[in-house]
Protein backbone atom coordinates (compact mmCIF):
# COMPACT_ATOMS: atom_id res chain seq x y z
CA UNK A 1 0.00 0.00 0.00
CA UNK A 2 1.50 3.44 -1.33
CA UNK A 3 0.21 6.57 -0.09
CA UNK A 4 -1.19 9.20 -1.70
CA UNK A 5 1.22 10.63 -4.44
CA UNK A 6 4.18 9.77 -6.21
CA UNK A 7 5.83 13.02 -6.01
CA UNK A 8 5.27 13.72 -2.13
CA UNK A 9 8.49 14.87 -0.94
CA UNK A 10 9.66 13.23 2.43
CA UNK A 11 12.25 13.27 4.44
CA UNK A 12 13.90 10.99 7.19
CA UNK A 13 16.84 10.33 8.97
CA UNK A 14 19.01 7.63 10.66
CA UNK A 15 19.28 8.16 14.19
CA UNK A 16 22.78 7.08 13.86
CA UNK A 17 23.71 9.57 11.38
CA UNK A 18 22.08 12.25 13.82
CA UNK A 19 23.97 10.63 16.98
CA UNK A 20 27.51 11.34 15.28
CA UNK A 21 27.04 14.96 14.37
CA UNK A 22 25.35 15.75 17.38
CA UNK A 23 28.79 14.37 18.95
CA UNK A 24 30.83 16.54 16.60
CA UNK A 25 29.09 19.32 17.49
CA UNK A 26 29.63 19.42 21.37
CA UNK A 27 32.84 18.24 20.83
CA UNK A 28 33.60 21.44 18.10
CA UNK A 29 32.09 23.24 20.91
CA UNK A 30 29.36 24.55 17.81
CA UNK A 31 25.95 26.02 19.41
CA UNK A 32 22.91 27.21 17.21
CA UNK A 33 19.44 26.30 15.72
CA UNK A 34 19.61 23.86 13.22
CA UNK A 35 17.05 21.63 11.05
CA UNK A 36 18.30 17.98 11.46
CA UNK A 37 16.33 16.06 8.57
CA UNK A 38 17.76 14.04 5.56
CA UNK A 39 18.87 13.18 3.24
CA UNK A 40 20.85 15.39 1.66
CA UNK A 41 18.93 15.90 -1.46
CA UNK A 42 14.43 16.16 -2.40
CA UNK A 43 13.37 12.13 -1.56
CA UNK A 44 9.89 11.40 -2.90
CA UNK A 45 7.56 8.63 -1.34
CA UNK A 46 8.22 6.97 -4.59
CA UNK A 47 11.65 6.95 -4.87
CA UNK A 48 12.08 5.84 -1.33
CA UNK A 49 9.53 2.83 -1.86
CA UNK A 50 11.86 1.83 -5.08
CA UNK A 51 15.06 2.21 -3.06
CA UNK A 52 13.04 -0.06 -0.15
CA UNK A 53 12.21 -2.30 -3.10
CA UNK A 54 15.46 -2.46 -4.59
CA UNK A 55 17.92 -2.63 -1.59
CA UNK A 56 15.88 -5.06 -0.52
CA UNK A 57 15.28 -7.36 -3.54
CA UNK A 58 11.41 -7.87 -3.12
CA UNK A 59 9.23 -8.04 -6.02
CA UNK A 60 6.49 -6.62 -3.53
CA UNK A 61 4.05 -4.33 -5.90
CA UNK A 62 3.37 -1.18 -5.21
CA UNK A 63 -0.45 -0.25 -5.11
CA UNK A 64 -0.71 3.84 -5.03
CA UNK A 65 -3.99 4.83 -3.31
CA UNK A 66 -5.25 8.26 -3.35
CA UNK A 67 -5.42 9.62 -0.14
CA UNK A 68 -9.21 10.64 0.04
CA UNK A 69 -9.71 6.29 -0.16
CA UNK A 70 -7.44 5.77 2.01
CA UNK A 71 -8.66 8.55 4.96
CA UNK A 72 -12.34 7.35 4.21
CA UNK A 73 -11.23 3.66 4.72
CA UNK A 74 -9.61 4.54 8.40
CA UNK A 75 -5.79 4.17 7.24
CA UNK A 76 -3.99 6.57 9.81
CA UNK A 77 -1.20 8.53 8.29
CA UNK A 78 1.88 8.34 10.14
CA UNK A 79 1.08 6.20 12.70
CA UNK A 80 -0.14 3.38 9.72
CA UNK A 81 1.45 4.69 6.85
CA UNK A 82 5.12 5.75 7.69
CA UNK A 83 6.29 9.15 6.15
CA UNK A 84 2.47 9.83 5.21
CA UNK A 85 0.82 12.96 5.79
CA UNK A 86 -2.24 13.92 3.50
CA UNK A 87 -2.42 17.09 1.52
CA UNK A 88 -5.44 18.14 3.66
CA UNK A 89 -3.04 18.47 6.61
CA UNK A 90 -1.74 21.56 5.59
CA UNK A 91 1.90 20.47 6.91
CA UNK A 92 3.92 21.16 3.62
CA UNK A 93 6.64 21.93 5.15
CA UNK A 94 6.66 19.43 7.33
CA UNK A 95 8.93 16.63 5.19
CA UNK A 96 10.56 19.37 3.45
CA UNK A 97 13.11 20.80 5.86
CA UNK A 98 15.43 23.34 4.71
CA UNK A 99 18.78 21.30 5.78
CA UNK A 100 21.84 24.05 4.52
CA UNK A 101 22.48 25.54 7.35
CA UNK A 102 23.17 22.00 9.23
CA UNK A 103 25.27 20.60 5.98
CA UNK A 104 27.12 23.76 6.61
CA UNK A 105 28.02 22.59 9.98
CA UNK A 106 29.11 19.39 8.70
CA UNK A 107 25.78 17.33 8.53
CA UNK A 108 25.76 14.19 6.14
CA UNK A 109 24.38 11.03 6.00
CA UNK A 110 25.30 7.11 5.22
CA UNK A 111 23.69 5.67 1.97
CA UNK A 112 20.06 5.45 1.72
CA UNK A 113 20.05 1.51 1.31
CA UNK A 114 22.44 1.87 4.10
CA UNK A 115 20.10 2.57 6.21
CA UNK A 116 17.19 0.87 4.92
CA UNK A 117 19.06 -2.84 4.70
CA UNK A 118 19.53 -1.94 8.26
CA UNK A 119 16.21 -0.92 9.34
CA UNK A 120 15.38 -4.25 8.05
CA UNK A 121 17.43 -6.63 9.61
CA UNK A 122 16.87 -5.05 13.31
CA UNK A 123 13.34 -5.21 12.34
CA UNK A 124 13.76 -8.92 12.07
CA UNK A 125 16.00 -9.83 14.95
CA UNK A 126 12.87 -8.32 16.91
CA UNK A 127 10.02 -9.66 15.69
CA UNK A 128 8.75 -10.54 19.16
CA UNK A 129 8.49 -7.04 19.84
CA UNK A 130 4.72 -6.08 19.94
CA UNK A 131 4.87 -3.11 16.71
CA UNK A 132 2.98 0.06 17.44
CA UNK A 133 3.74 1.28 14.01
CA UNK A 134 2.92 0.18 10.95
CA UNK A 135 -0.31 -1.08 8.39
CA UNK A 136 -1.76 -4.34 10.05
CA UNK A 137 -1.67 -6.81 7.22
CA UNK A 138 -5.08 -8.06 7.71
CA UNK A 139 -6.46 -4.16 7.21
CA UNK A 140 -3.90 -3.84 4.47
CA UNK A 141 -5.46 -6.60 2.51
CA UNK A 142 -8.78 -5.61 3.07
CA UNK A 143 -7.86 -1.71 2.29
CA UNK A 144 -6.26 -2.96 -0.80
CA UNK A 145 -8.72 -5.52 -2.17
CA UNK A 146 -11.17 -2.46 -2.02
CA UNK A 147 -9.31 -0.49 -3.82
CA UNK A 148 -8.78 -2.42 -6.21
CA UNK A 149 -12.40 -3.53 -6.66
CA UNK A 150 -12.50 0.50 -6.94
CA UNK A 151 -10.78 0.96 -9.85
CA UNK A 152 -11.23 -2.06 -11.91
Amino acid sequence: MAPGRKGKQVQLIDVRDLAEWIVSMVEENVTGTFNAAGPETALTMEDLLQECQSTLETDAELVWANESFLLAKGVGFWSELPLWIPDREKMEGFLALDIQKALGAGFSFRPLAETIRDRHVWELAHAYLERKEGLDAEKEKAVLKMWKERVE
